[in-house]
């Protein structure tokens, strides 16, 4: 399941969840409908924060996490992000990704109320690239 909506308990920020068993068709159809929310939020605010959470999730094939990945990477999303929570499971593998990709404005957390609080102090302080 692919479900991204508006997160309301923090401005200007969408949340993106997958889980389960993620096929080629099923994230066609789920980017299709995040880049929806998304405009719509950019719209909104110009800008936004984005919790991503992948607790569960497995892609089929790789074929399917490659074009998730290449959508993350749009170069409109990326001007737009401001912050990105990952919320990740925690596994030797995900602490390795942690360890190597966390920056400023990227962190993965393995809880989602920290992810979330972090974004949300994020927000309140103006900390993240973009103005609020």
């Amino acid at each position: 399941m692919i479900k991204t909506t508006e997160y309301k308990k923090i401005p200007a920020t969408i949340m993106h969840q997958i889980t389960g068993e993620i096929d080629v068709e099923e994230i066609k159809h789920g980017l299709n409908n995040a880049n929806k929310v998304i405009n719509k939020v950019i719209n909104k605010y110009g800008i936004f924060n984005l919790i991503i959470d992948l607790r569960g999730i497995s892609f089929t094939i790789l074929a399917v996490h490659k074009i998730w990945k290449t959508w993350l990477q749009n170069r409109l999303f990326k001007e737009k992000i401001n912050c990105i929570a990952f919320i990740v499971d925690d596994s030797p593998h995900t602490r390795a990704e942690k360890e190597l990709m966390d920056t400023e404005n990227i962190k993965f957390f393995f809880d989602f109320d920290e992810g979330s609080k972090w974004l949300n102090d994020r927000y309140s302080i103006n900390a993240c690239k973009g103005t609020q």
